[in-house]
């Protein structure tokens, strides 16, 4: 019985491991939005070693323009991971070389993904700009556990059921702001950051954005419950042992 056992704790842990392993990606560092949007294979955030979320997806993009602004590109943006407990975001900065001017708009889209690891759920998440002048406002879009339905501008897909996804802005006036999610994230999220500078009548701008996450009630990961149940068979066997 106890090579029985030590055999079958031996094999669930090298299927944990090997889950584990599978799965691996590099911890999020501070880069440009070029390079992440160039790193296929995502990055981690939060919760120490081995992370809780995992960001991939980066695109950026000028989705309209006027009067002849100056165009940033996704080299001139710097990302800044934001970690916040189990966690967090990205500080995207370089956006005070895009002032627009009087008679001047740009509209820029800042859109990534993130799917959850090791099972907590996301309940919120804030926004916010510094430091913010003239007329700019951005508002976040959130697919909750589904994907923008690119047929559907607006819309979440879930297959068969596209709704609206929960949204929240901030402008000069509110500079932060924070949504409670409901429902909440369970598996995963993709999310538009979309920064409108309107300088029909004063020139318009800020320095960077802060976008994060708020991750909550976090579950032991496989490999601590593995030992749990292990130490647990194990206090069991030596009872029966002695008692034989």
């Amino acid at each position: 019985m106890r090579t029985t056992l030590l055999l079958s704790m031996t094999l669930l842990t090298a299927l944990v491991l090997h889950g584990e392993a599978s799965t691996a990606v590099g911890p999020c560092a501070a880069g440009t939005l070029l390079s992440y949007e160039d790193n296929t294979s995502g990055c981690e955030l939060g919760g120490g070693s081995g992370g809780i979320l995992v960001f991939s997806g980066f695109t950026f993009s000028l989705s309209s323009s006027s009067g002849s602004p100056v165009i940033l590109d996704a080299s001139e943006i710097t990302v800044t991971p934001d970690p916040e407990g189990l966690g967090g975001g990205f500080t995207f900065g370089g956006f005070a070389g895009g002032t627009v001017f009087t008679g001047q708009t740009a509209t820029y889209n800042i859109n990534y993904s993130y799917f959850i690891d090791a099972g907590p759920v996301s309940s919120g998440a804030d926004i916010g700009m510094d430091p913010p002048f003239g007329n700019v406002s951005i508002t976040e879009a959130i697919c909750a556990d589904s994907i923008f339905d690119p047929s559907a501008p607006g819309e979440c897909e879930v297959p068969g059921d596209p709704f609206a996804p929960q949204t929240f802005s901030i402008d000069v006036a509110n500079p932060s702001n924070h949504l409670d999610l409901d429902p909440v994230v369970t598996m995963s999220a993709d999310i538009e950051n979309t920064i409108f500078l309107d300088g029909t009548s004063t020139s318009s701008g800020f320095d960077s954005l802060t976008a994060t996450s708020t991750v909550v009630s976090p579950t032991p990961e496989p490999l601590t419950l593995l030992t749990t149940l292990g130490g647990l068979l194990a206090i069991g066997f030596l009872r029966r042992y002695k008692c034989g």
